[in-house]
């Protein structure tokens, strides 16, 4: 049985984390699994297969590298080595080279070898280093789940990384085309790779207990994800406002956590509508607020590939979203999901399309429960590789 190894440096709240426990728990069926992280303590590490194993492993930076090469006397390479660093840290600003440098001079650092390695998290120059010259493996793949955050980085300097690897794939057919815009040249080693959902776990976590009751009364809307500028959730405060003066009473539920949260709570306040919000926090199962809720709602300006809307989906939700391509992929405009453009009120729009047109909500919903949403067989495509 082949042995593989997949590169994450931890398991809290989130869409990669629960991915990457959804992948491994299936590739565990037909390989020896192993999960190579920094820590081992997040809480979605309670959805791991106890087949699996869990090593903790520590990237080597510039100090341990130091400390390693004086351990081994070998004087000529340390001082080649510091004199590089500074060359590229201090006067020319090239991190990525910086870092590629110190992985490369301490190498591997993984006792075991594997048949493949896998950067989960492949938009972390960390990880993808980890796995280039801290893992020995015959292959080397990378998962790319959304736009690459390296502005103000060389990008010829992050691309050199990547041609390093025998394969990436993108979690949608359009981020692959986003990624290939900024890396042309890695077209041939580009593919894409939807991440799988398994419905009868989503429906099943969604039958739990939760403490919140829904006043069916009022409209309940829920929004599941990372409360950041690119999820889009500081427009709900101004969409719930259209809404009520439109003569529509909403409550909307605000499942994540994130940097932005702060700031989105202090729109609430400004448009009045805190009183309309649950800022419910970050949840290890979502589940029963997306099963509770009237509409589901995902304002997003971007996405790789939005996992929420389609485990809204499987739960048959009727769902209001911007126009991500990434879910264009998967769901149709007026046939299964109503999109909108990411603006407050196109989705104030949207919303009140639903509630005043029941046909078009159980349209919507008859519809979308004739989706096949696991994307189960995508593992081929890795198979294939290793």
């Amino acid at each position: 049985m082949k042995k593989i190894a997949i590169v994450i440096d931890e398991m809290s709240i989130g869409g990669i984390p629960k991915a990457c426990v959804d992948f491994a728990n299936q590739l565990k069926d037909y390989c020896t699994v192993v999960l190579l992280m920094k820590r081992d303590d997040g809480p979605m590490m309670s959805g791991l297969s106890k087949e699996i194993t869990v090593k903790l492993i520590q990237t080597p930076g510039f100090k341990p590298t130091i400390k390693k090469l004086k351990k081994e006397r070998n004087y000529i390479k340390l001082i080649k080595y510091m004199l590089q660093y500074i060359i590229l840290t201090r006067f020319s600003n090239r991190w990525v080279k910086a870092n590629e440098l110190t992985a490369k001079t301490y190498g591997i650092y993984e006792d075991d070898a594997y048949d493949c390695v896998i950067t989960y998290h492949g938009m972390s120059i960390s990880q993808l280093l980890t796995s280039l010259y801290g893992v020995k493996a015959a292959k080397k793949i990378a998962w790319i789940h959304g736009d690459h955050p390296f502005e103000g980085i060389h990008k010829t300097d992050v691309n050199s990384v990547y041609r390093k690897f025998d394969r990436i794939f993108c979690v949608s057919p359009s981020l692959c085309v986003r990624f290939l815009s900024d890396f042309p040249d890695l077209a041939n080693t580009v593919e894409s790779y939807k991440n799988l959902l398994l419905p009868q776990r989503i429906r099943k976590l969604a039958e739990e207990k939760i403490t919140e009751e829904f006043d069916s009364k009022v409209i309940n809307i829920t929004t599941v994800g990372r409360v950041s500028k690119e999820k889009g959730q500081e427009m709900i405060p101004h969409v719930i406002k259209i809404l009520k003066d439109r003569g529509l009473k909403v409550f909307w539920y605000i499942v994540g956590d994130g940097n932005d949260l702060n700031r989105i709570k202090e729109i609430s306040r400004e448009c009045g509508v805190e009183d309309s919000i649950n800022f419910v926090g970050s949840k290890s199962n979502p589940y029963p607020y997306m099963k509770m809720c009237d509409i589901y709602v995902q304002p997003s300006y971007t996405e790789g590939f939005c996992l929420t809307v389609c485990e809204a989906a499987i739960l048959g939700k009727s769902i209001v979203l911007t126009e991500i391509a990434a879910v264009a992929e998967i769901l149709e405009n007026e046939k299964t999901a109503i999109f909108v453009k990411p603006n407050a009120n196109s989705i104030s729009d949207g919303i009140e399309k639903v509630l005043l047109h029941p046909e078009i909500k159980n349209n919507l919903m008859r519809n979308i429960s004739d989706l096949d949403l696991s994307n189960s067989q995508e593992i081929e495509k890795l198979l294939r590789i290793i």
